[in-house]
């Protein structure tokens, strides 16, 4: 499995005598490669053998910019998540951070709390999804493709455990996006750190140009 890469690793992978066993042994970064060689549309049946521990380091490394979360490159980690299962979908999500699933759902609707029974505001001019416990009624922003996927993607979720979708909703709904958004790059950075990933601000220290002043002297000047 070291020798070959995209397609011919993932073929070697799901070859193996434990398939899921064969991907689970590998790094996240390791899975976050592979996927990004042969591409997201030819990984469903790789994301489906992959632990939702794997597939939340694959966000963490692909869905920020700097300390900011970036919706357009974690749609695709969804959209291929949702070519799956819905236990599965459901596992992944949970194992998401609580403050990064109401981030991405307040960044894909808009929400109302409609239990109480009041009227569905759609002067928003959203399509809107009532969801099945019919306790909320959410605006799906973007493309109808975009829509489409936050659609299915709470369905999923209310099929997994409508508990945790609820907890999402409802986070979504009344949590600061501020707060929100900076709890989430904090956890991400801790498990990053833990990867042995530098942070942002220090890696650009690490690549600063040397001053020859600083080199004058010889090695002992400068360790």
């Amino acid at each position: 499995l070291l020798a070959p890469r995209g397609e011919k690793k993932l073929d070697a992978l799901l070859a193996a005598d434990d398939p899921r066993a064969a991907v689970r042994a590998l790094a996240p970064v390791e899975l976050f490669e592979l996927v990004h060689d042969v591409g997201l549309d030819g990984c469903t049946e790789l994301l489906a053998l992959a632990a939702p521990e794997q597939l939340r380091a694959c966000i963490d490394l692909d869905g920020w910019d700097k300390d900011q979360v970036d919706l357009v490159h974690v749609r695709p980690w969804l959209a291929a998540l949702l070519a799956t299962n819905f236990e599965h979908v459901g596992a992944v999500w949970q194992t998401i951070d609580a403050e990064l699933r109401a981030l991405l759902l307040q960044r894909m609707a808009f929400i109302q709390d409609v239990s109480d029974g009041s009227d569905i505001d759609d002067s928003h001019g959203l399509s809107v999804y009532v969801t099945p416990d019919r306790w909320y009624a959410l605006g799906l922003r973007g493309s109808d493709e975009e829509a489409s996927l936050t659609y299915r993607l709470i369905e999923d979720l209310y099929r997994a455990d409508p508990d945790v979708a609820r907890h999402t909703i409802m986070s979504a709904l009344s949590e600061p996006p501020a707060e929100l958004e900076e709890m989430s790059f904090r956890w991400r950075s801790n498990r990053m750190a833990d990867e042995g990933y530098v942070e942002f601000t220090e890696a650009l220290q690490i690549f600063a140009p040397l001053e020859l002043a600083d080199l004058r002297g010889g090695a002992a000047a400068a360790p």
